[in-house]
């Protein structure tokens, strides 16, 4: 059974069947970064598992290692997708110091969520600091998705979209992988077939607990960075 994600005290005005709310475009960010949609979270549990087990994965200093992979929401859950991957790291070296990773992530595919379905492809590249931290690794770099969505909210919208998302020493502890802190700026824009474009912006305040506060033009949300799930808040 699929869940529904959109939490708030009041409906949208009448004009959400002609344009994305600030709440709708708020979804697709969190769609963009949960875990349970193959967002962000899964991309950043990909990198901390190779960096955890680097002297077996890497190819050596300077060397690309390249794989692909196909994936799919487990059994019974919330959010169904599916999705092909291509993966590339390079181990970045100073003589026979491991300074950083470099990780370079294409996907293409669609995911299904009440409220939202969507045809996307996008792109991560990302660098991983901190190897000679003895707490944490850093991550920095851009993530960028486009494609096409559809909303299953009542509001009958469809259309492109595109988001943008850049890290800024997104910070994960060594010990477990769990989120502790960093920031994004974010941007989503698109347009509704035959009827208007829409694009905001914002940032990203990442937080230990699996949320993140999101605020996307004058409103503010938590992120549930595993169901996806975006609550209002002040």
């Amino acid at each position: 059974m699929l869940l529904f994600y959109f939490v708030s005290c009041k409906k949208e005005k009448a004009s959400s069947s002609d344009s994305v709310t600030n709440q709708q475009a708020a979804f697709m960010v969190s769609t963009a970064l949960a875990s349970n949609a193959n967002g962000l979270i899964s991309i950043k549990n990909d990198i901390y598992n190779y960096t955890k087990n680097l002297a077996t994965n890497s190819a050596g200093c300077g060397v690309p290692d390249i794989s692909a992979a196909a994936r799919q929401e487990p059994a019974n859950a919330a959010i169904d997708y599916n999705y092909a991957m291509g993966y590339q790291y390079i181990l970045n070296c100073t003589g026979a110091t491991k300074d950083s990773l470099s990780t370079n992530v294409n996907y293409n595919g669609s995911f299904e969520a009440t409220g939202l379905t969507a045809m996307n492809s996008g792109t991560y590249t990302i660098t991983l600091t901190g190897l000679a931290d003895p707490t944490n690794y850093f991550l920095n770099g851009t993530y960028q998705n486009s494609g096409t969505y559809t909303t299953t909210d009542g509001s009958n919208l469809a259309g492109n979209y595109n988001t943008s998302i850049t890290l800024n020493n997104y910070t994960i502890l060594k010990s477990n992988g769990n989120t502790t802190g960093g920031t994004a700026d974010i941007t989503v824009s698109g347009d509704v077939k035959n009827k208007s474009a829409f694009s905001y912006s914002g940032t990203l305040t990442f937080k230990s607990g699996g949320i993140a506060l999101l605020v996307l033009g004058t409103q503010k949300y938590n992120v549930n960075l595993t169901t996806a799930e975006v609550t209002p808040t002040s």
